[in-house]
C-alpha cells in the first residue's frame, strides 16, 4: 500500500480519518516474537485528544506531518513532523493534535517478551521523544509494517517481529547519537575516537591493554571512555577484548593442533588456568571439550559427505 492509498483508504470518523489493523497473535508469536496488537494511520481533521491507560502494550508513534503534544508519566512533550516516541501504555498517556497544524500519525501497539527490556534501554536517553535528522527510515519501516498486516504473506508474524525489532533498533541507534550529542566535547570528535579505539582493540587484542593506556593514548578520561564505549557498542572495553580473544581461541582450537597453554598465550592470556575458567564461564564447556565437540561434528560431516558421494 502506497502512502497515497493509505490516505485514500482511511475511514472518516468524527474528528479523524483513520485506518487500523487489529491483530490476535498466534501462541507461537506470543512465545517467540514481538507481535503487533494493532497498527495504523490517523489523520486529524481538527484538534482532538486521545487517551488510554492500563494497557499491557507499548506504543510506537511517528508524526508523519503536522504537530501536537503527548503526555505520559506526568510529562508533556511537544511533537513535530518526523518525531518518534515510545510509550509504556500501562502507565497511561494522552496525545492531542495541534489545532492549527493537525497531524498525521503512523502508529503501532505491540508487545513481546523482550518489549520491556527494549523500552527500558531506550528510556535511558534524556527524553522519550526522538527527533532524528533523517526520519525516513522510521517512516518507511512503518509503511512496511502496515503492508504486512494488509497482505499477510507467509511468515508474516515473523516479518512483523523483524520490522518491530528494526524500529526499536533504530531508536537505540538514535539514543546513542543523542547521548554523544550531550556528552563532553565535540560529538563528531568523540564518535571518531570511539571508532578508532574499537579498531585499535580489533588489531591489538592479543597484547596487554589497560584502560590507563587507552585513556592516555586517546586523551579521554577512563570513566568517560568506559561509559561511552559501552553505550555505543554494548560491551565494556574489557569484555570486548575478552570476546575478541575467545573468538580467536575458537579458531585455534578448531583449526590447529596447538596445546591449550599455547592457545591461551597466543590469545594474550598468560595463565592457562584463567583461560580455561573464562572460556568455560562464557561457553559452558572447557576449551578441550569445545575442540572435541567441533572435531566430532566435522568428522561426522565428512563421513556424511563421503557416503553421499558413494
Amino acid at each position: 500500500m502506497t502512502p497515497e492509498m493509505l490516505r485514500k483508504n482511511a475511514q472518516p470518523e468524527k474528528f479523524t480519518n483513520s485506518l487500523r489493523y487489529i491483530s490476535t497473535p498466534s501462541s507461537n508469536a506470543r512465545d517467540t516474537f514481538f507481535y503487533s496488537q494493532e497498527v495504523g494511520y490517523l489523520q486529524s481533521m481538527k484538534a482532538h485528544r486521545s487517551s488510554r491507560k492500563g494497557l499491557d502494550s507499548f506504543l510506537f508513534l511517528y508524526v508523519w506531518t503536522g504537530s501536537g503534544k503527548l503526555m505520559t508519566e506526568d510529562v508533556v512533550y511537544s511533537l513535530n513532523e518526523g518525531d518518534c516516541v515510545l510509550v509504556d501504555c500501562s502507565k497511561g498517556y494522552y496525545h492531542e493534535s495541534n489545532e492549527y497544524t493537525p497531524w498525521e500519525l503512523l502508529w503501532v501497539h505491540f508487545n513481546g517478551k523482550n518489549a520491556r527490556a527494549y523500552y527500558e534501554a531506550i528510556k535511558e536517553a534524556e527524553s522519550l521523544i526522538l527527533s532524528p535528522a533523517d526520519p525516513s527510515r522510521f517512516r518507511e519501516t512503518m509503511f512496511e509494517l502496515i503492508n504486512l498486516q494488509e497482505e499477510k504473506p507467509p511468515c508474516y508474524e515473523a516479518y512483523t517481529s523483524l520490522k518491530l525489532t528494526t524500529l526499536l533498533t533504530y531508536m537505540l541507534d538514535e539514543k546513542i547519537d543523542l547521548n554523544l550529542l550531550h556528552a563532553e566535547g565535540d560529538e563528531e570528535s568523540m564518535s571518531v575516537k570511539l571508532r578508532d579505539i574499537r579498531r585499535y582493540l580489533d588489531e591489538h587484542y592479543r597484547e596487554q591493554i589497560s584502560l590507563d593506556m587507552l585513556s592516555k593514548l586517546y586523551g579521554v578520561s577512563k570513566f568517560y571512555l568506559c561509559r561511552e564505549f559501552k553505550d555505543r557498542y554494548t560491551y565494556s572495553i574489557l569484555n570486548y577484548i575478552t570476546t575478541m580473544r575467545l573468538n580467536y581461541a575458537k579458531e585455534l582450537l578448531r583449526f590447529t593442533s596447538h596445546s591449550i597453554q599455547e592457545i591461551a598465550t597466543l590469545c594474550g592470556i598468560m595463565d592457562a588456568n584463567y583461560f580455561n575458567k573464562v572460556f568455560k564461564k562464557t561457553e559452558g564447556i572447557t576449551p578441550t571439550d569445545y575442540r572435541i565437540e567441533w572435531f566430532e561434528s566435522t568428522k561426522s560431516a565428512d563421513v556424511l559427505r563421503r557416503s553421499v558421494r558413494k
